[in-house]
C-alpha cells in the first residue's frame, strides 16, 4: 500500500494513517460503519464491500504488479538438511492446486467457513481469482519478487542492491517438472 500511495504522489508517512483494526471481516465492518476511509481487499471481502455499496479505489489485480503470495519460504540450511521434506511438500502444493481446480464445491463450503461469508456470488468470484492467478507449475514469480523489494526499499535502501534471484530456490520445482511428476498430476 506504501509502494502505491508513493507512486500516486502521496506521502505515506505524512498524508495518510495506518491503523490495525483487524482481519478482513473486521476491517470490512470498519470501513462500512466509517471507522476507516479505505481498506486493502482480496477475495471474497472486496465482492462482500462492493455489495455494500462500496466503492473500489485501485484494482490492484488490474496494474500489471506481481505479489509473490503462494510461495513457501524456509532458509537455506533447512533445505539444504532437509531436501526430501521440502520436496514432499512440494508435492503436496502441487497435488492441492489441482484439487482446488477440480473440487470447486468443496473448496467453497470451505472458504465460506473460512471467510464467514455464505453469498454464492462472493464465493465464485474468490475461486474464479484464485484459479486465475494461481499457475499449475508454481514456480516463484520474480516480478513478484522484484516489486517486493521495491516495496521494501521505501524503508530500508539495502533492498536495492539486493539480488531476487539470490532468495529463490526454484531446484525443487524444476525437478518435479523435469521427472514427469507435474504433468502426471495434472493428468489424473
Amino acid at each position: 500500500m506504501r509502494f502505491l500511495l508513493r507512486e500516486r504522489g502521496i506521502n505515506p508517512d505524512r498524508d495518510v494513517s495506518f491503523l490495525a483494526v483487524g482481519a478482513a471481516p473486521t476491517r470490512l465492518a470498519a470501513l462500512s460503519k466509517g471507522v476507516v476511509q479505505a481498506s486493502v481487499f482480496i477475495p471474497p471481502q472486496d465482492i462482500a464491500a462492493e455489495k455494500l455499496g462500496l466503492h473500489p479505489l485501485i484494482d490492484m489485480s488490474q496494474l500489471g504488479l506481481y505479489n509473490p503470495g503462494s510461495c513457501f519460504a524456509s532458509t537455506k540450511s533447512y533445505i539444504k538438511s532437509h531436501r526430501d521434506t521440502v520436496t514432499r511438500v512440494m508435492k503436496a502444493f502441487i497435488e492441492g492446486l489441482k484439487f482446488y481446480r477440480e473440487n470447486k464445491e468443496f473448496v467453497l463450503k470451505v472458504t465460506a467457513d473460512f471467510a464467514q461469508n455464505r453469498d454464492t456470488e462472493v464465493l465464485n468470484a474468490t475461486y474464479n481469482t484464485v484459479t486465475r492467478f494461481q499457475d499449475r507449475v508454481p514456480y516463484v514469480n520474480m516480478k513478484g519478487i522484484e516489486f517486493m523489494l521495491k516495496a521494501i526499499e521505501l524503508r530500508d535502501p539495502r533492498a536495492k542492491n539486493f539480488d531476487p534471484a539470490n532468495a529463490v530456490d526454484s531446484s525443487f520445482i524444476q525437478e518435479l517438472e523435469k521427472s514427469g511428476f507435474v504433468d502426471s498430476v495434472w493428468k489424473k
